[in-house]
């Protein structure tokens, strides 16, 4: 009675080995064959730009839910900037590899300012002073932000055209940098 249990459980084991072998094999010629230096390569540049992009939507979530209108308190704001700093020394190395774009790169740094002016703000309430001036800058900031990724927009749009690609709506994005140049100026004229 003994026995039973153990030659079922050892065939069992066979039977499972016998047949997870073949998977086994493919994989481990799949993922641990020789590889050449191109292919890792292509793969680390590859996981750069994924972390990359994690780190450029995170910190776009950061900016969105942090206007300047709300009340931070100075560490989560020194938080941000320190955040938005290694995200933007980051980038610069990526950038510098040619692994991101300058427009991901300008990200950075447009986000690494606006957290630089949202600590201002956090200080600034600490001691008392008026926060107006500081909020205006970051108004022109922002302003400045939606004009540049509006021109680029309009840029690679009037290129696609060229080429031959319909579908693209050069007028509604030439009104995309009207309304931005327009948002620049209110921004620029509202300051005291």
């Amino acid at each position: 009675m003994n026995r039973f249990p153990r030659i079922a459980v050892t065939l069992i084991a066979i039977g499972v080995v016998v047949t997870c072998l073949p998977n086994v094999i493919a994989q481990r010629r799949f993922y641990g064959g020789q590889r050449n230096s191109l292919e890792t390569t292509r793969r680390i540049e590859s996981l750069e730009r994924r972390v990359s992009e994690l780190e450029r939507m995170v910190g776009r979530l950061a900016v969105a839910n942090a206007p300047a209108t709300t009340s931070v308190t100075i560490e989560t704001a020194q938080q941000r900037v320190d955040a938005a700093q290694q995200r933007l020394s980051f980038s610069q190395r990526l950038y510098d590899k040619g692994y991101i774009s300058q427009a991901e790169w300008e990200e950075n740094q447009y986000e690494l300012s606006r957290a630089g002016q949202v600590l201002q703000i956090a200080r600034a309430r600490r001691d008392g002073k008026s926060v107006a001036a500081i909020k205006n800058k970051i108004k022109i900031l922002d302003a400045e932000r939606f004009l540049t990724v509006a021109k680029r927009e309009l840029q690679l749009t009037e290129q696609f055209a060229t080429k031959g690609f319909t579908g693209s709506n050069i007028e509604a994005h030439r009104k995309a940098v009207k309304e931005a140049k327009k948002r620049l100026d209110e921004a620029r004229a509202n300051v005291p």
